[in-house]
C-alpha cells in the first residue's frame, strides 16, 4: 500500500508530525468525486427533459423530482417536493387513484405504460399527459421504488381532434351532394366515398374504404373503374 507523507508544522514552521494519506483514501475520493460528477449530469439530463420525472419509494414518497414535474404542480423547484408525497400535492380523490395504481405495480412488479389522463396544472389548466410507471427492483426482484414519466400531449390531442372534425365537415358536405363522389390515393385505394356512391353501389363506405377496386367489385366492374382513374 502506498502512502503520502507531508511535514506538519507548527506556526513557527518547525515540523511537529507528519500526515499521511494511503492510496485507498485517494482512491475512495476519487470514486466519490466520479459519483458526484454522475450524479450531477444524471441531474441535468433529467432537468432538461420536457416530461415529468419522478421517483416515489415504497412509502409513496418523492425522491426525486425534475424541473418539469415541479413546475405543473407548482412547486418553486425540485427540492421543494423532496420528502412529500401525492396527498400533498393533489385532491383527496386523485390521491387515491394514484396510490391504488402504486400499489398494483408494488404488488406485481408490471410497468404501467402510456395511460392518458387529464391533469389540472398549478394554473388551473386541464392538460392531457400520457404518464407511464415502472418499478425500479432490488436484487432480489421486488420493487422499492417507482419512476413515473408523464409527456404532455395537450396540443396533438387537439391538432387530432381539430383534424377529426374537419374531416367530419367535409364528409357532411360531400354527403349532401347529389353527385357521386369518391377520393383515391395513388395506389388506387379509397380514401373517402359519399353518401350517393354508397346507394349507387349497394356498398358501404366501412366495407370499402382502404381497398381497392378488385377488393370490391367484381373483376371486370374494377378493370373498368381503374381504367376511368386513368388520367
Amino acid at each position: 500500500m502506498l502512502t503520502t507523507k507531508m511535514p506538519f508544522r507548527d506556526r513557527k514552521g518547525r515540523i511537529i508530525g507528519t500526515f499521511g494519506i494511503s492510496n485507498k483514501v485517494t482512491d475512495l475520493v476519487r470514486a466519490q468525486q466520479a459519483l458526484e460528477r454522475e450524479r450531477n449530469t444524471l441531474r441535468s439530463l433529467v432537468d432538461s427533459l420536457p416530461d415529468h420525472v419522478y421517483i416515489k419509494d415504497a412509502e409513496g414518497r418523492f425522491g426525486v423530482v425534475n424541473q418539469a414535474f415541479a413546475k405543473f404542480v407548482g412547486a418553486d423547484g425540485p427540492e421543494d417536493l423532496q420528502g412529500h408525497a401525492d396527498r400533498d400535492l393533489f385532491s383527496p380523490s386523485l390521491t387515491m387513484e394514484l396510490q391504488e395504481q402504486d400499489a398494483e405495480i408494488f404488488e406485481t412488479g408490471t410497468a404501467d405504460l402510456n395511460r392518458e389522463v387529464e391533469r389540472v396544472n398549478a394554473q388551473g389548466e386541464t392538460r392531457v399527459l400520457v404518464m407511464s410507471k415502472v418499478p425500479l427492483l432490488d436484487e432480489d426482484g421486488r420493487p422499492y421504488a417507482i419512476v413515473g414519466m408523464g409527456r404532455d400531449v395537450t396540443e396533438q390531442r387537439k391538432a387530432r381532434e381539430a383534424l377529426l372534425q374537419s374531416e367530419r365537415q367535409i364528409q357532411d358536405i360531400v354527403d349532401n351532394s347529389p353527385a357521386v363522389i369518391y377520393l383515391k390515393n395513388v395506389e388506387g385505394r379509397y380514401l373517402l366515398i359519399n353518401r350517393e356512391f354508397e346507394r349507387l353501389f349497394h356498398v358501404k363506405r366501412e366495407n370499402i374504404l382502404g381497398k381497392n377496386d378488385y377488393a370490391v367489385f367484381a373483376p371486370e366492374a374494377a378493370d373498368m373503374f381503374r381504367e376511368n382513374d386513368v388520367l
